[in-house]
């Protein structure tokens, strides 16, 4: 069985829906559906923990699942302690960039690609059931779209909401969770690279 098809099973036999589940692990529910369909290939550790003690599924084993090592040698060391400074919501579209005195340290893959990545704390509910309060998130201004990454997305009117980047025609564009086209309303975008608790 694939990663993703043991997670459904496993949510499905402990009687969990997306969203319980979501409340449980502390998860966004967006992230654990990408998950169960397959669309995160490597999911954080971090991550794999967090679903890992709802499901009552061996930790070890889905690291194993996801391409990890377990090996202790540490030349061959998949993960990496990165420090952040935290900036507020409201500053992350900022032209004055000032982190807060807060930082926090995250174990992050080395497969992946964290420079010119700002961490964001979630004070609201604001973004449910994507990003729950008490989260942070690692996320990089972005120039150009990847297809179905989810963004922060600053409108011209000043909020802050989610995309989701999705095919349209030829080329790629925004949309919001409930897939109403917002690419003509978005001034800048960051793409969300890692969520944690």
């Amino acid at each position: 069985m694939e990663l993703h098809e043991i997670l459904h099973y496993s949510r499905k036999k402990k009687k969990h829906t997306l969203i319980s589940l979501s409340e449980v692990a502390n998860i966004p529910y967006g992230i654990l559906y990408r998950l169960e369909t397959g669309k995160i290939k490597k999911p954080h550790p971090h991550l794999l923990k967090q679903i890992s003690v709802p499901l009552e599924l061996d930790y070890a084993q889905l690291l194993l699942k996801s391409g990890y090592s377990l090996e202790k040698d540490e030349d061959k060391q998949s993960i990496a302690i990165k420090s952040f400074k935290l900036l507020h919501l409201d500053q992350l579209f900022s032209t004055q960039n000032q982190a807060t005195k807060q930082s926090i340290d995250i174990s992050l893959p080395l497969y992946k690609e964290f420079t010119n990545c700002s961490c964001v704390k979630i004070d609201s509910e604001e973004f449910f059931p994507v990003l729950c309060k008490g989260q942070y998130v690692l996320v990089k201004k972005m120039t150009h779209l990847n297809e179905n990454s989810v963004y922060m997305c600053y409108t011209h009117d000043k909020k802050i909401v989610i995309g989701l980047a999705k095919k349209r025609h030829n080329d790629l564009a925004l949309y919001s969770m409930d897939s109403i086209l917002i690419d003509h309303t978005i001034n800048q975008y960051a793409e969300i690279i890692f969520c944690g608790a």
